[in-house]
Order: C-alpha cells, then structure tokens, then sequence
C-alpha cells in the first residue's frame, strides 16, 4: 500500500445555477514509479481528472443501519464531465507524482428533484399501542426523513394533515381526491404520501417445551407482536391514487416497548419490535424511491408575462439555465370517469409547446416559450419526461 496525501474537497452544490464549460485547476496524485514515470503521471492525470468531475457535481448518497451509525456506508457519484485536461506542472514527491491540472468541466444531467409531500397517517386501532406516543405523525416523519437522504426529492412535512377519512376499515382506504389535491397545491408539492397503521397487535406466547436429551423441559417464552403498514401514494395534480400497498413483518421477544423512548431512534430500533419497523420501513422508502423515480417531473406555471413564463421549481429542483421542459394544458375541467362513472381517471391534457429555462432563482425559474402564439394561464403544467432511474 502507498501513502496518499490527505485532502480537502470542496463539491460543487448540486444545484449549481449554470451549465456553461468551466476551467478550474485541480490536484492528481499516484504512486511514483521511477522505471516507468509516464505510467504515473497517467495516473496521476487520472485522478486530477476524477477530483475535477467531483468538483463539477456530486451526487451523495448514504446507507444507514438503523441503530448502527458506525455501520452507515456514504457513496460519492460524480455527475460532472470532463471536456479537456491539461497538465501545467508535475513532480515528484516522494513516492508519490504530483500533477496540477487545468480542467474543463461542466456539470452533468442529474434528475429533477419531485417535490413530495407526508401527511399524518391513520391508526386503525389506537389501543395496540400506548407504548408508542404519536406514532401517527412520527412514522410518516422518519418516512421523510429516509426520503430526504437520498437526495433525490424534496420533501416537506405536512403532517398536521390527514388525507385519509373516516374510521373503519373500508373508508380509511378511500382516498379523498379534493384533500390530496389541496394539501399538494398548499404545499406547492407534485406527490402526496399518505399511510394507515392498520395492526400492530401482540399475541403472548403459549409454553412450548422441547425435547432435551431425553427430558421435556419448558422453552423460553416469547410474545409475538405483528406491524401492518399501508402506504399510498398519490398524484397531488388530481389527487388520483398513483399505488397502494400493504408492508408487513413479525417481531418475537422484547415487543412492548419502553415508555420516553423517542420513536426511530437507535434504542428504539434495538428493540425486537423496532427491527420489525425498520423492515418494513426499509422496503417502503425502496418502494417509493423506485415508483416516484419513474414518474414525470412537474412544476407549476405560476406567472405570465407574454411569452415568460414563471414555473414553481428552481435550482434546489436541479433545474438550469437551458433546460427545455413541455408544457401540459388541461382540455377541461371536468375529470376523466370509468365505464361505470364512479371511479376519477385523471384529467385529459394537451401538450401546448416547449418552454426553455433562461433564468433560475433557488425556488423559482423563468423561462421563455418556444412557440409564438401560445398562451400559458397561471394553473398549467410543464413537465419532464423521462426516467429517473
């Protein structure tokens, strides 16, 4: 193994507001091999191109174990690309090449940023859980939170809402489509996520005995406690449900939990019972991260001025200057129904047009239609389409 020296990176914000070519001077090192020096300053161009990248654009993201932070696992994903290098010096410095470079870089494509709302969840039966305080707003927090790490949305919480109504079984499911709509627009969000704790009831445990060289002897009880977890997601343009699924796990042992201990902390988790949560946890934010990475970014017309267009996603949405997104109009106002006239389809959209991105704000961005003749209202759409994935 060689030595390497310690450095000190500064990363360029992800939402860097330009996408023009830069030159920036960057470090390169390698281990020096005095029989073959061109293979090291290879390397060590190599690598002063790799820190450039880096620096160019960066995408982070962090695997976490839950109770175990010295588990957790940060991944650095450069998104920057390098144009040109040129080497402006070099040395040897100890067993080390020593290159100082000069870069052209400019950032490379990152998706959109949704904007994703979490509203309060709905507990099916209250009385499986006095040792859990306030789990209906902290369970759809930690969701928030998890959401947050990937940095690949912008979430916000709005878990003073419930968009889920009634109180028995059927109607907790039945998705009610003018809250989902209004907690969206008041949270100026594209995506609304909604839950329901529909069991978590413990069962204690029968005295099994087992067989011990010959003699019956009673075995260890264990209470068995079960977490049944709905999550939706939902279309905050129509409030239409998007996809709803049931998560479920089991915990055998320790399953009542300690009164004062803060839900999703790494006491908490260290429980038989917050290890069953963590499960089910883990497979929702995987679920959603996929689901909603496939959706079409879109953002809200907020303004017109002529043909300048003012839409409700900046630089923390990863937009830039150049972008050129579609614009989507709604033919009416009256939704889209089934055969049966009782199920909301969505509503019917015309495509009116391309807008480019000419100016971004961090909320905000200013574009400029590309079709002369067409007219943008306050309320329309413009849109990404495309994978995140």
């Amino acid at each position: 193994m060689w030595g390497r020296k310690i450095r000190v990176l500064w990363f360029a914000l992800l939402f860097s507001c330009s996408i023009c070519a830069e030159e920036q001077e960057v470090d390169g090192y390698a281990p020096y091999d005095p029989q073959d020096v061109e293979q090291s300053r290879r390397l060590a161009v190599q690598d002063a191109r790799q820190q450039a990248a880096l620096q160019a654009g960066v995408e982070i993201s962090t695997t976490s174990t839950a109770g175990h932070p010295q588990n957790d696992e940060t991944t650095l994903r450069s998104t920057g690309v390098v144009k040109n290098a040129r080497v402006l010096d070099e040395q040897a410095e100890g067993d080390l090449f020593h290159v100082h470079v000069a870069a052209t870089t400019e950032p490379g494509n990152l998706p959109y940023r949704k904007k994703v709302v979490l509203t309060r969840f709905a507990v099916l039966h209250p009385s499986q859980m006095p040792d859990i305080a306030a789990i209906e707003d902290e369970y759809p927090k930690e969701i928030m939170r998890r959401l947050e790490a990937s940095q690949r949305f912008l979430v916000n919480d709005a878990t003073q809402y419930s968009v889920l109504e009634g109180s028995g079984p059927g109607s907790l499911e039945r998705e009610n489509r003018e809250v989902v709509h209004r907690v969206a627009f008041q949270n100026n969000a594209q995506l609304v996520i909604a839950g329901t704790i529909v069991d978590a009831g413990s069962t204690p445990s029968t005295d099994v005995r087992s067989s011990v060289m010959g003699d019956w002897i009673p075995s260890l009880k264990k209470d068995v406690r079960r977490i049944e977890v709905d999550l939706y997601l939902y279309d905050g343009v129509n409030g239409n449900l998007i996809s709803s699924q049931r998560y479920t796990a089991t915990a055998r042992g320790r399953v009542e939990m300690d009164r004062g201990v803060p839900f999703a902390s790494r006491q908490f988790f260290h429980t038989d019972f917050g290890t069953a949560i963590e499960k089910v946890m883990a497979a929702q934010v995987q679920d959603l991260i996929k689901t909603m990475g496939c959706l079409p970014f879109m953002a809200r017309v907020v303004r017109t001025e002529g043909e300048t267009v003012f839409i409700d996603a900046g630089a923390t949405s990863l937009v830039r200057p150049q972008d050129v997104l579609s614009v989507s109009r709604r033919e009416s106002i009256s939704p889209l129904l089934d055969m049966d006239g009782t199920t909301t389809l969505g509503h019917v959209e015309k495509y009116a047009g391309t807008v480019t991105i000419v100016q971004v704000q961090p909320l905000f961005s200013v574009a400029h239609l590309d079709r002369k003749g067409t007219r943008l209202t306050t309320g329309d759409y413009v849109l990404f389409r495309g994978s995140d994935e």
